[in-house]
């Protein structure tokens, strides 16, 4: 130290390291309506985090097909029902190839209006008896509905026909979803998971694909999601398709033979419906989990039993469902939530897709296993400053004194039994110890859901003997 005289002040780190918090954000994989964007602003196969439905509006577009795209119907479902974000959304729908041709369209004269959704003004020419009208002479917006308005700038004579294309979600395909990664590293489809904590700084919690029913976007969603750049683990919410699972008797075997057996997969059947619009069940079952789990902020607390925004029960094709408890309590025996309109439509369900085939609390119950998967990333987030510190006791202690004090917190708050963290010489050897490994064991116990409540009632022959009083 070089000499001083007097007196000064010095600064050193705190010993208590504040732990990062960790939101419950969905990252939906789907089709939008892109073609309302403009064409520079247009996202395609990347993750845009969006808060209201101005952002999706702004980059995915937003119409009210939430039939044909269900980037649009998970909108909905999460900023109109439930008013929950963030939500990360990624649009597979690339309209240089999911597109149609449309040529020869008459245009009325009265409304210049073509009433059809879709259109791509970018492709749009107009024509006047069949010559066609230099593109500075009119202009085109989107209506409400999505159609497509005409504003002539010059007068035009003759009868107006138009070309154009039309995106056409249908023509996305299983590998589109899946996607890859080119020559030049730039991802597609499900790839773009490890990318989406470098691009929005979020590791989402859950991963969905709602009406893609093929068993290898499933299987590379469930195996990207609980597994983000090797060290994150994230959720899965999946629908069993009513298109061809009309009966809860089928259900249970369709799981099986789909290997929808996860402990990272909540499996949902049949669809929800509101009014006239149909939804499916994942949506509405991750958007409500979002709620509850910000209301609460941990994941502790199941999102069965609490409500949806449901009328009624029903297939793709619009047939209803009825379902009573011993129905629904059949599906939750085969790891497989529903609905049922028990004092108003709730979410019934709280286990993963791993139940019954494994009784391992931690993975079964949805609550439990979220809060393992959000304390692992909070761990990791929290102490990665760490690697690479000097392994002395000091460095040593203040993860072990954080992380108890936490857990001495969130019990103390009835959100978790008990929780703690040690530094046991048994699981560190020198051997480990020289090569740089440290190892601290950490003891969660998650509150379990009270999914069986009993009470039971006797007749007390001893109290007819107060009439003698």
């Amino acid at each position: 130290m070089t000499f001083f005289h007097g007196i000064r002040t010095t600064e050193s780190p705190t010993s208590i390291v504040a732990p990062i918090k960790t939101g419950s954000v969905p990252i939906i994989f789907g089709t939008s309506e892109i073609n309302l964007v403009p064409v520079e602003d247009r996202a395609i196969n990347t993750p845009v985090v969006c808060y209201s439905q101005k952002d999706v509006a702004s980059y995915l577009g937003v119409g009210n097909n939430i039939k044909d795209f269900n980037i649009t119907q998970a909108s909905d479902v999460f900023f109109k029902l439930f008013a929950v974000a963030p939500v990360i959304f990624v649009n597979v729908l690339d309209p240089k190839k999911h597109k149609k041709e449309v040529t020869g369209t008459e245009v009325d004269r009265t409304t210049l209006e073509i009433k059809e959704q879709g259109i791509l003004h970018e492709t749009f020419e107009l024509k006047a008896i069949d010559i066609k009208i230099e593109a500075n002479k009119y202009k085109l917006a989107f209506t409400d509905e999505g159609y497509t308005q005409i504003v002539l700038l010059e007068e035009v004579t003759g009868a107006l026909t138009a070309d154009y294309s039309v995106i056409d979600p249908s023509k996305v395909e299983v590998d589109d979803y899946i996607g890859g990664e080119d020559v030049e590293g730039v991802k597609t489809g499900l790839e773009v998971i490890n990318d989406c904590y470098s691009l929005t700084g979020i590791f989402p919690s859950m991963g969905l694909v709602p009406g893609v029913f093929d068993n290898e976007v499933i299987s590379i969603l469930e195996t990207k999601m609980a597994n983000q750049n090797g060290l994150i683990k994230g959720l899965s919410f999946i629908d069993i398709p009513t298109t061809t699972i009309k009966k809860y008797q089928d259900v249970s075997a369709y799981k099986k033979d789909n290997n929808l057996i996860s402990n990272q997969q909540y499996i949902c059947w049949p669809m929800v419906k509101l009014g006239e619009s149909k939804y499916y069940m994942s949506l509405q079952a991750a958007a409500l989990k979002a709620k509850v789990d910000a209301e609460n902020g941990t994941p502790h607390e199941s999102p069965s039993n609490k409500a949806l925004k449901m009328d009624g029960l029903c297939l793709h094709d619009g047939t209803k469902i009825n379902m009573g408890l011993d129905v629904a309590n059949y599906l939750n025996s085969q790891g497989v939530a529903t609905a049922i309109n028990f004092n108003g439509w709730v979410l019934w369900g709280n286990y993963t897709g791993a139940y019954p085939g494994t009784t391992d609390v931690k993975d079964t119950f949805l609550c439990v296993r979220d809060m393992f998967n959000t304390e692992q990333k909070s761990f990791i987030l929290t102490y990665v400053n760490k690697v690479d510190k000097p392994g002395n006791r000091n460095q040593i202690d203040s993860i072990v004194e954080s992380q108890n004090i936490k857990y001495n917190g969130l019990t103390s708050a009835g959100i978790l039994y008990g929780g703690k963290v040690e530094f046991r010489e048994e699981d560190n050897p020198v051997t480990d110890l020289i090569g740089g490994t440290f190892k601290f064991k950490l003891f969660l116990s998650p509150t379990i859901p009270m999914q069986e409540i009993v009470e039971d009632f006797e007749f007390d022959p001893e109290s007819i003997k107060t009439i003698f009083n």
